[in-house]
């Protein structure tokens, strides 16, 4: 066997086996998405050397594929981003609180609508050379970018594959910003929804009833705990029983979100 195909090969089996054990230990982990992606191209490269090796050509139809989808995704990539960022932006000014936190999409794709004008007049040969080298960092910067949006999608969509168990003690609902410093968002509406789908389901089959815990702290431009308001629109909007909610109003990260969370449930 040629070395080239054995070492190729070897890399992507140790590969696979590396980002299905880092999966399935830690699903939510952003490195999975690195990993698969390592795999894909080394299983690619692999299929590659094989067939131009072995003559069979036919190997390189799913070759051809990825790297057809890998550049359209680099050359539409950018400007794919930006209609993206631009509806979202639409939709989040729409739908939630009109804070900072909620413009950084809308920011970024003025940034890089910014950035496709720059360009262009750095083709026709507009722009100063000194300007030039000074931002010359940009194109690496952007491939950067693209890079961790290609692993997020790429995550996001193996994430969609996990399917938890119907015998859950409890479901933790993360809060989000408040609308009037008291009113559920719709993006936190969904959030609650979507707990409450599986809450219904497990009890469907025939599971014990879990525990709602509605975790959020209270802003400086909020009234009340997101938590608190979270609880009141599951209870009265939804029709939830108080029994089977809890409010966990003292967080303000992630990180106590989970913390303090995890002490209610145990």
């Amino acid at each position: 066997m040629d070395p080239t195909v054995w070492l190729s090969g070897s890399l992507a089996l140790l590969l696979m086996v590396f980002s299905l054990t880092n999966y399935f230990h830690e699903r939510r982990r952003l490195s999975n998405g690195i990993w698969l992606n390592g795999f894909v191209l080394c299983a690619g490269g692999w299929l590659l050397i094989v067939a131009v090796s072995s003559g069979q050509m036919w190997l390189l139809i799913p070759i051809l594929l990825l790297g057809l989808i890998l550049l359209v995704a680099f050359a539409l990539g950018i400007y794919g981003v930006i209609i993206f960022l631009l509806h979202n932006a639409r939709q989040v000014w729409r739908r939630e609180s009109h804070s900072l936190a909620n413009l950084l999409g809308l920011l970024l794709a003025l940034g890089l609508s910014v950035y496709v004008i720059w360009q262009a007049l750095v083709l026709q040969g507009v722009i100063p050379s000194p300007l030039v080298l000074l931002f010359s960092f940009m194109p690496s910067l952007l491939f950067y970018i693209f890079l961790n949006v290609w692993n997020f999608l790429t995550l996001s969509l193996v994430y969609q594959l996990n399917r938890p168990r119907y015998r859950q003690q409890a479901i933790v609902v993360l809060g989000a910003g408040l609308i009037d410093g008291e009113r559920v968002s719709g993006l936190l509406a969904g959030r609650i929804k979507r707990a409450i789908t599986f809450y219904q389901q497990q009890q469907a089959k025939g599971g014990p009833t879990p525990l709602l815990v509605f975790s959020g702290g209270q802003g400086s431009d909020e009234r009340l705990p997101e938590a608190v308001a979270m609880q009141r629109y599951a209870v009265h909007e939804l029709g939830i029983p108080l029994a089977d909610t809890a409010v966990e109003p003292q967080s303000r990260n992630t990180l106590e979100n989970m913390r303090f969370s995890a002490q209610l449930i145990t």
